[in-house]
């Protein structure tokens, strides 16, 4: 793990100062309950979690199943989470973990609202992915007028592919319509 982060660290860090790490994910809603109250918080600063890995990391099963509410299984998963998250902040030297309480199972189901049109997002993420992809070609000192040629030509593709799976959604949609249709006539035309 230690090798990961560092080469993590080194790849994509840098000399960054990071005061805040944000973190999603099952784990860290367990583990970011208050220890008196029960509730979730929003925040942990580095030196609590410090306090309370120290304290985890010394629990039997049992009582990390009583304290978070978690089957046996799950237990033993909050220790190495707990673990990993302690290495990223000490690797970082971030000073807060920010927990907005959202977990991967949110991204899978506001992905599927957003393709079913029931919500509609005023952020495009494909500028996310752009953006991206440009800081990589940048890092490693890619051809700039090449990349965007690259660029151009695969928005052009992924615009050709979305109108043709539009076109060929509202197909099947017309064609599950008609079949649809025509086995309702033949049952009520049926004696």
């Amino acid at each position: 793990m230690d090798n990961e982060l560092y080469a993590f660290k080194k790849m994509y860090l840098k000399d960054r100062d990071i005061k805040n790490l944000i973190c999603i994910g099952e784990s860290i809603l367990y583990l970011a309950r208050d220890e008196v109250a029960g509730k979730r918080v929003d925040r942990i600063s580095a030196a609590d979690f410090q306090k309370f890995y120290e304290k985890l990391i010394q629990m039997p099963v049992d009582q990390i199943e009583d304290r978070f509410g978690v089957n046996q299984e799950y237990a033993h998963l909050l220790i190495p989470a707990a673990i990993i998250y302690k290495q990223i902040l000490e690797m970082t030297g971030a000073e807060m973990l920010w927990i907005p309480g959202i977990r991967m199972c949110d991204g899978i189901a506001a992905d599927y609202a957003e393709k079913q049109k029931y919500l509609k997002f005023t952020h495009n993420f494909d500028d996310d992915i752009l953006s991206a992809s440009r800081n990589m070609a940048k890092r490693y000192r890619c051809n700039t007028s090449h990349g965007q040629k690259i660029e151009n030509y695969a928005l052009q593709i992924l615009r050709c592919h979305e109108e043709i799976s539009r076109t060929g959604n509202e197909r099947a949609a017309s064609a599950s319509d008609c079949i649809h249709s025509s086995r309702l006539r033949q049952i009520y035309q049926s004696p």
